[in-house]
């Protein structure tokens, strides 16, 4: 009897820590050391000044924080994603998730269906480009 009881435990365990209800794209983004830059131009100055950044919860709220001291900066906002059809909407802009390549992840900005991507501030005169 015991042993079916620790049977019977041990698969419930495994199929208890097997269920993610998150994808990969909504771990990186909410990822609590994160801190994520919006760019939307393939040709920006890698050594530019970065005033702001955003962070997302699991809560699906978008909050901006000043690089300088950490503080919140302006307005915060809800973010949500479908890994159905890969959709992800913050602020209100509508994107489609593309891939994650390293600290950076690609989206198409469906309104107007060009490639943009936040990218990982890694510290406050420069941040990490994947491409």
């Amino acid at each position: 009897m015991k042993k079916v009881f620790y049977k019977c435990t041990f698969l419930l365990f495994i199929s208890f820590c097997s269920c993610s209800t998150e994808s990969e794209f909504e771990k990186e983004l909410t990822n609590k050391s994160k801190k994520w830059v919006y760019v939307d131009n393939p040709t920006f100055n890698k050594n530019a000044t970065i005033n702001f950044y955003m962070k997302f919860s699991k809560s699906n709220v978008c909050t901006n924080y000043s690089l300088k001291n950490d503080e919140k900066s302006g307005e915060s906002g809800k973010w949500s994603y479908s890994e159905k059809d890969s959709s992800f909407s913050v602020f209100g802009h509508e994107y489609k998730f593309l891939k994650i390549n390293g600290d950076s992840i690609y989206v198409k900005y469906k309104k107007e269906n060009f490639v943009a991507m936040f990218m990982n501030v890694t510290d406050t005169t420069t941040i990490k480009s994947s491409y």
